[in-house]
């Protein structure tokens, strides 16, 4: 059997996530436990706030997402600035936020908050797992998000129950890792080539933006078009 705090080191030390920055508590304590237990480097923090913006700052010098570990409610908000920070610069990272328990939604749980309401303003996907053999899925998905497109800000939610949930391990389906784009080298004889058949073209056509959001400046882009 495995736990749901497992499934989650393991899957993120299989994306290659090595750097984990937070704060232990309820309900995440055992989690920090597996991170070092995959050989990911955990750094404890007094508050998640720091904690959030050195996991943004490790995204943005190695380009694969840092990761912040918080505890549920008040310590999954105290990362918001860092997140809100890495989205304005473009920095790979993932939040881990603790929750209350699911099973308890509603009743008062402890800490319990809509962290993922407060969550998805400030990153580019916010998710919660619906099951232990879920979680890979999730992982890889948000760790692709971070990193792929505009790098930016993930936060996953992580109820207690599911936490410490147990699963057959046989059941828990780990993806591949995430791998970096290949960057795009474009060769200087395809500008010179593209530069002279703009020059050369007799009706150019410029199309700007896409959508009926544009559709008022059809007139003003004919008219640009019709001049050059």
């Amino acid at each position: 059997m495995i736990t749901g705090y497992e499934v989650v080191a393991k899957a993120l030390a299989q994306q290659g996530c090595t750097h984990v920055f937070g704060i232990v508590g309820i309900p995440v304590i055992e989690l920090g436990t597996a991170f070092q237990g995959e050989d990911m480097n955990y750094f404890g923090f007094r508050m998640e706030t720091p904690a959030s913006y050195a996991a943004g700052i490790h995204g943005y010098m190695t380009k694969r997402p840092g990761v912040c570990l918080a505890v549920s409610g008040p310590g999954m908000t105290n990362c918001i600035s860092g997140m809100a920070n890495a989205l304005t610069n473009k920095w790979p990272m993932i939040c881990l936020g603790g929750a209350s328990d699911s099973s308890l939604e509603g009743q008062g749980g402890f800490q319990e908050f809509d962290q993922l309401a407060c969550a998805k303003p400030v990153t580019k996907y916010a998710a919660r797992p619906s099951s232990v053999e879920h979680i890979p899925i999730i992982v890889e998905r948000a760790v692709r998000m971070s990193m792929y497109g505009t790098p930016g800000p993930v936060y996953i939610d992580l109820p207690h129950n599911l936490l410490y949930a147990k699963v057959p391990e046989e059941n828990v389906r780990y993806l591949p890792k995430v791998e970096m784009l290949p960057p795009l080298h474009l060769s200087p004889t395809l500008v010179t080539q593209t530069i002279d058949l703009l020059k050369s073209a007799k009706n150019p056509l410029v199309i700007v933006g896409k959508g009926i959001a544009y559709a008022d400046a059809h007139d003003e882009i004919r008219s640009f078009v019709e001049q050059t």
